[in-house]
């Protein structure tokens, strides 16, 4: 795996953009589900389980520099490109 900085991610206020829309979705049935008392620990837990499927997801599908991406790298196989695109605009 390549050493990779955030600063790396060309595309970050864009995921960013896309995990806080899923997680304000989505965080109150998280809360409630997982008995959870305020809606920050909701959010820390939600991002703990289901960050890294937030980040693959958009750096393996949705993100338009994903195929020149270090960071995508990690997501997916070299010999593998992934055919699969969904429009998506923020």
């Amino acid at each position: 795996m390549p050493e990779l900085s955030p600063r790396d991610c060309t595309q970050i206020k864009q995921l960013l953009a896309a995990q806080i829309q899923i997680i304000r979705e989505h965080i109150a049935e998280h809360k409630w589900y997982r008995h959870l008392k305020s809606e920050n620990e909701a959010i820390i837990a939600f991002v703990d389980e289901y960050g890294f499927i937030m980040r693959e997801m958009y750096c393996r599908y949705v993100c338009p520099n994903r195929f020149e991406c270090k960071w995508a790298e990690v997501f997916i196989a070299k010999n593998k490109p992934t055919t699969f695109v969904i429009e998506y605009e923020i």
